[in-house]
């Protein structure tokens, strides 16, 4: 199983600037996450870390 860093994206590896546990209102709470893109993330990945911004835009992009 890969180690997964709670500040790292888990589809490209950069931070992904979640505030989730430093108890404040996060960007991640507020955006919706296509199914496609959600789909993306390995199964040992999923609910370990957010996606980031980047790749939450580019993916919906792509997947239009």
């Amino acid at each position: 199983m890969t180690s997964v860093q709670e500040s790292q994206c888990v589809l490209c590896g950069n931070s992904n600037n979640c505030m989730a546990n430093c108890q404040k209102t996060c960007w991640c709470m507020t955006v919706d996450i296509p199914e496609t893109v959600l789909a993306k993330v390995p199964d040992d990945k999923k609910n370990k870390a957010c996606i980031c911004l980047s790749c939450i835009e580019q993916l919906s992009k792509e997947a239009q």
